[in-house]
């Protein structure tokens, strides 16, 4: 047990080394919010999103409602409406009926996207201005996905504690394999991607239906072989 640590540590440097494109032209983002029933955390997202620090030229936000039974659809609507780069819509029927929920939602959402680099993150998730203007600087032409670590906000109570350390140990785990290129995990809260390479492997309609659709779509894109994937453990991300 403690070799094995020795040698993902090695790959938790690797990714702690990773070099940003700094120099290079900023590309056309897409940020992708999918929410079903989130009234309780949605405006709060909203309010992170709209202080990214990122062009607005270059910049798009769609938030996608996923069938919600609840007011979450007026409250994205009546929360963005003063900002022209938020996108709302509605998730559609997949054609081939072979997606539901939140991967149905995201397809939706890359369908009518704009965006070079799709970036995602979930409705009760709040971001830093300068995420997504730091997350793209770790992209070069061969780099298919970037994923990024969350933090659990904890409320103080020992277990809650344990939670947040293990969350931690858990994404440090998977940035480890893929400073080792030999990716195991990512997490849907803050993940981004090339929208040619979700193309190139046909999207998660090719994927078909998973309870863990980030997951599935990392697989599939690490065993295309053409791109890589990167893990950075970088606070601004």
């Amino acid at each position: 047990y403690f070799f094995t640590h020795l040698f993902l540590l090695k790959g938790l440097i690797n990714s702690f080394r990773l070099q940003k494109n700094s120099g290079q032209l900023l590309p056309k983002v897409s940020v992708i919010v999918a929410g079903r029933n989130e009234s309780l955390n949605i405006v709060r997202c909203i309010e992170s999103l709209s202080r990214i620090n990122y062009p607005e030229e270059l910049l798009e936000v769609i938030l996608v409602n996923d069938n919600s039974t609840d007011n979450t659809f007026e409250l994205m609507k009546e929360s963005s409406k003063n900002f022209p780069f938020f996108k709302v819509i509605n998730s559609s029927k997949n054609s081939s009926g072979n997606l539901k929920g939140k991967a149905n939602a995201i397809d939706t959402a890359i369908s009518v996207c704009t965006g070079e680099i799709i970036v995602a993150t979930d409705a009760d998730c709040m971001v830093s201005p300068n995420w997504v203007k730091e997350t793209v600087k770790y992209y070069s032409d061969t780099t298919g996905m970037v994923c990024g670590f969350t933090l659990i906000k904890n409320n103080g109570t020992l277990f809650s504690i344990m939670q947040s350390i293990d969350w931690i140990y858990l994404l440090a785990l998977a940035s480890s394999s893929a400073g080792l290129n030999m990716i195991l995990s990512c997490i849907g809260n803050n993940l981004s991607f090339r929208k040619k390479a979700y193309n190139d492997i046909g999207g998660y309609s090719a994927i078909g239906f998973s309870v863990t659709e980030d997951l599935a779509l990392m697989r599939k894109i690490n065993s295309y072989k053409k791109y890589g994937i990167k893990y950075p453990v970088d606070k601004e991300c």
